[in-house]
């Protein structure tokens, strides 16, 4: 019986960095290194859950940033000032 081989350094950043390349490294080791597709799909998965949050935050940020505009504006159009741009 062969022994089973870990994922190696780099590979493990790629996958984390890019899920997809996870994927494909599972489907190419599933049933000849299941220790590696194992590794492979748990770092995907959790690159995949990083990228989400990192995205959640930057949409909730852009929003703040949007009202907090708007309500410069409002303010600006109650207090009668013109800005010419």
């Amino acid at each position: 019986m062969k022994k089973q081989e870990k994922l190696s350094t780099g590979k493990s950043v790629l996958i984390f960095l890019i899920p997809i390349v996870g994927l494909f490294v599972w489907l190419n080791n599933r049933k000849t290194n299941p220790q590696k597709a194992k590794e492979a799909a748990i770092i995907a998965l959790a690159g995949a859950c990083f990228d989400t949050a990192i995205f959640v935050v930057r949409k909730l940020n852009k929003k703040q940033t949007v009202n907090g505009f708007e309500n410069e504006i409002n303010t600006i159009k109650e207090n009668g000032t013109t800005i010419i741009i």
